[in-house]
């Protein structure tokens, strides 16, 4: 098998710096930079080839732009939070400038029994609900050809080793993907070694919102007038917060999703939910 060429293996390790935020101090963003990457290579290399052939001495006393041969501008356009953070866990293996959970937590907390962080010291046997998110997944064959899943549920605190047998894997395969969210009930199995993990009983999806996961808001295309609208706009009012909302407008079996602006950002409570069921409906809530 032959190697990957010097220029692709180095743009593949700069590519993974830049999405670890090596690069950050530069003020760019990380998107911006990965652009940015292919036309920045290309201007090293024609640099370096000129160099070698003593073209660049006159060059060098000029700066790029009036040399004509500007260097490549960064576009100033940035990922997301939540595909940031996705990209730092491939690239290092955690979370570095955020965790999915963080904003998150005290509303997973609410539904669940013990967070992931506790289960090492609820006894053997124990069977309860905790929650996070599931990474490191591993699909296994059992003896009688029955496949199950290993992986691990992950919170801010803790992450602990869960193991999901061929008949409950099969009914909630759909749910336990890496990077999803979900809450768990399950048996607390302990190890000779002292840690625990945990035999999954039911899985359940965690639809919480945070700065990371806007709260969703779904209306009837054809049902919306002015109105409804200016009445929309006065309850996210009342609910100031730091949750962006967008508009998934609905009709027949076309979607489009709208973003609201910052300016109406919402704090997720029961007050709000009630007001937005009263004024749309009960299904118009959801999880982007």
């Amino acid at each position: 098998m032959t190697s990957a060429p010097a220029s692709t293996r180095n743009k593949r390790v700069l590519e993974a710096l830049i999405r670890a935020g090596a690069f950050d101090s530069t003020g760019d963003p990380r998107r911006g930079m990965l652009e940015a990457l292919p036309l920045a290579m290309a201007d090293g290399e024609r640099r370096r080839k000129d160099a070698a052939h003593g073209q660049g001495g006159l060059f060098d006393l000029v700066t790029p732009e009036e040399s004509g041969h500007p260097r490549p501008s960064v576009p100033q356009t940035e990922y997301d939070q939540t595909t940031l953070l996705k990209a730092e866990k491939e690239a290092l293996g955690l979370y570095v400038s955020a965790h999915p959970l963080q904003g998150l937590r005290e509303q997973l907390r609410d539904e669940i029994e013990i967070p992931v962080g506790a289960l090492d010291d609820a006894g053997d046997g124990a069977v309860t609900w905790t929650g996070g998110i599931v990474s490191s997944t591993q699909k296994r064959v059992s003896k009688n050809g029955g496949v199950w899943l290993l992986f691990r549920l992950e919170d801010v605190d803790g992450a602990i080793e869960c193991r999901a047998w061929p008949k409950v894997y099969d009914e909630y395969r759909d749910l336990l993907v890496d990077d999803a969210i979900v809450k768990v009930k399950g048996r607390v199995e302990k190890r000779a070694e002292g840690d625990s993990v945990l035999g999954v009983i039911e899985v359940v999806k965690f639809s919480g919102v945070s700065e990371y996961h806007p709260l969703e808001v779904v209306l009837d295309a054809a049902c919306v007038r002015p109105e409804v609208i200016d009445d929309l706009r006065r309850v996210l009012a009342d609910f100031p917060g730091h949750v962006p909302v967008v508009l998934q407008m609905v009709r027949g079996e076309q979607r489009a999703r709208l973003r609201v602006g910052d300016g109406l950002r919402v704090d997720p409570v029961a007050g709000l939910y009630a007001e937005l069921k009263a004024l749309l409906g009960e299904s118009c809530i959801g999880v982007g």
